[in-house]
């Protein structure tokens, strides 16, 4: 008698929290996938490997009949959406496989300033100030962040001066 494949049903992405299907991620957010297992082969046991389409795989055992969810969370994308392909591989210990595969957009997410601090407390007249923001951005040092001021004082001068730390000093 021939090995017959081991099948998979039911894939799908969804939200962790919600368990709502999704199609698009955002980086730093972590999505699921569902599914279930099957064999002829009641005694077979199942690996079960996905390639998230970002250098992460994950691999499972499972018995047939098993239902899995698998958490992966995409660490970065570029400014445009990232569209990748989840593919999936199940294969019984007996050597028989079947594929699949899952499309998603990976999106960037933007980052959050957390806070603005300047000093002096009390700026006085004609003294330097200097301002500092912190960020936080969903894929870390791996996103470079570009900072740009707008300053307006009240006689009427501008400035627009760059990076998480400028300073300067009002004229007057």
């Amino acid at each position: 008698m021939a090995n017959a494949p081991p099948s998979m049903q039911n894939l799908r992405l969804v939200d962790p929290i919600t368990d709502l299907p999704i199609t698009t991620v955002s980086e730093g957010t972590a999505e699921r996938l569902r599914g279930t297992v099957t064999d002829a082969g009641t005694l077979d046991e199942l690996t079960l490997r996905v390639n998230w389409g970002d250098l992460i795989t994950d691999e499972v055992t499972l018995a047939p009949g098993d239902s899995f969810h698998i958490d992966h969370t995409y660490l970065d994308a570029p400014a445009a959406p990232l569209n990748l392909t989840i593919q999936l591989l199940v294969t019984d210990d007996d050597g028989a496989s079947a594929n699949g595969t899952i499309p998603i957009q990976v999106t960037n997410a933007p980052p959050t300033i957390t806070g603005i601090t300047y000093t002096p407390a009390v700026p006085f007249e004609a003294a330097k100030i200097e301002l500092a923001a912190t960020t936080t951005d969903p894929a870390g040092a791996k996103d470079a962040l570009s900072f740009t001021w707008l300053i307006t004082g009240p006689t009427g001068f501008s400035l627009s001066p760059t990076g998480p730390s400028p300073s300067f000093t009002p004229k007057k």
